[in-house]
């Protein structure tokens, strides 16, 4: 079945959105109301829809962010049941014909005149538009039942006269491993941990095992197993090593954004601190929360920082992974109450907002009441053995 699909533009004039358990803001809705009809108006007259659209429509969906290119209240193709539309809208999208116009259209954003450009109404595919896809799910189904056969035979032929006699009957080829940890990655099959959980479930030469891989199927033997054990230091010097580099190399590169970020502060200029240290500066376009900027990453990680900056103000050393540093908001754009999608966005960044603030009171109320259980003599610390667990993490 092909689902009802409807292609459309349309012009929205809106009022102001309306806080939870608040009631609308009847002038702004007059207003809105009498503006909408002077466009259908014209509309009606034989208006040029798009330009029109351009002219008028306040739906923030009607320029490309990229680009600022206006769209002409074109909008993307709409399926019947898959998109979460404003019920009132719906209603009118999939009701009217090809070409039609409506009337004064009311949603919680505002008012909407729909054009129709095109529709496809709810059927059947015919055969012919299928038999393509129904010969390779029937091919798959085949392919399927064949390996499953081949497999099973393959897997009894192993067990009977070996994997060496088993791999020459089918073209296949034996390969001895090292010994391998689970985590590893074997010859011509790669990263599998779910072959890899199973090889580590099975006993030494307990026989021949199979198992399904991406590629098809593994048929294996545990020839030996090495129980884990303390290494020496000697066996893991160069891991030693190598990890302590990593961290002092860390840890400079953390003082130094320290520094850096002192020194913009002090002499509120990003772009002179950072060439004295050596960094570099980069910028970039208006992002907002849920995007992303190379080097900084999601704009919802540490890089979230900027969002608490007024313009012109220098964030403290910024842990992002990889990477450290420091950011300048050199220029913000608070949402607009009256746009639509800040009214989407506002309950869920307040909800946010509130599980923080709940956080963090609850961390300070825990706190509290450790420090006083332990000056009450309620709760008491084994410190030797506290210190020791520290001393054998490190």
């Amino acid at each position: 079945m092909v689902p009802e699909r409807v292609k459309l533009r349309h012009i929205l004039i809106g009022f102001p959105p309306v806080a939870p358990g608040g009631t609308l803001d009847q002038k702004a809705v007059d207003e809105a109301r009498a503006k909408a009809q002077d466009v259908l108006k014209q509309v009606k007259a034989g208006g040029d829809f798009a330009a029109l659209a351009n002219k008028y429509s306040t739906d923030p969906g009607n320029e490309d962010p990229k680009t600022h290119a206006k769209k002409g209240g074109e909008l993307p193709e709409f399926t019947q049941g898959v998109q979460n539309l404003d019920p009132e809208f719906a209603k009118v999208a999939f009701a009217q014909a090809k070409g039609q116009t409506s009337d004064l259209v009311q949603s919680q954003f505002g008012f909407h005149i729909i054009r129709t450009e095109d529709r496809v109404d709810a059927h059947a595919k015919p055969l012919a538009e299928v038999k393509d896809d129904i010969e390779k799910v029937l091919k798959q189904d085949k392919v399927a039942t064949l390996e499953n056969k081949i497999s099973s035979d393959a897997m009894a032929d192993a067990q009977k006269e070996g994997l060496e006699k088993a791999a020459a009957k089918y073209h296949a080829q034996v390969l001895d491993s090292n010994l391998v940890t689970r985590t590893d990655s074997l010859a011509g099959i790669g990263a599998q941990p779910q072959f890899m959980d199973a090889v580590f479930s099975t006993r030494e030469k307990a026989g021949v095992g199979s198992a399904r891989v991406t590629s098809g199927y593994v048929f294996y033997e545990v020839t030996r197993i090495v129980p884990s054990r303390k290494p020496s230091f000697e066996e893991v010097r160069d891991q030693v090593t190598t990890q302590f580099k990593n961290d002092r190399a860390n840890d400079i590169l953390r003082r130094k954004t320290e520094e850096v970020a002192d020194r913009a502060h002090r002499e509120h200029d990003l772009a002179k601190a950072a060439k004295e240290a050596g960094a570099t500066v980069k910028s970039s376009n208006l992002v907002g929360r849920t995007e992303t900027v190379p080097d900084l990453g999601s704009m919802s990680g540490p890089a979230a920082a900027a969002f608490n900056l007024k313009q012109g103000e220098i964030s403290g050393p910024l842990n992002l992974g990889r990477n450290q540093g420091v950011l300048q908001v050199s220029e913000r754009q608070d949402p607009s109450t009256s746009d639509p999608q800040f009214a989407k966005e506002r309950d869920q960044l307040r909800d946010q907002l509130v599980q923080q603030k709940q956080q963090e009171v609850l961390s300070m109320f825990l706190n509290d009441l450790d420090t006083r259980l332990q000056k009450e003599g309620k709760v008491k610390r084994n410190k030797a053995e506290m210190d020791s667990l520290t001393k054998s993490q490190s």
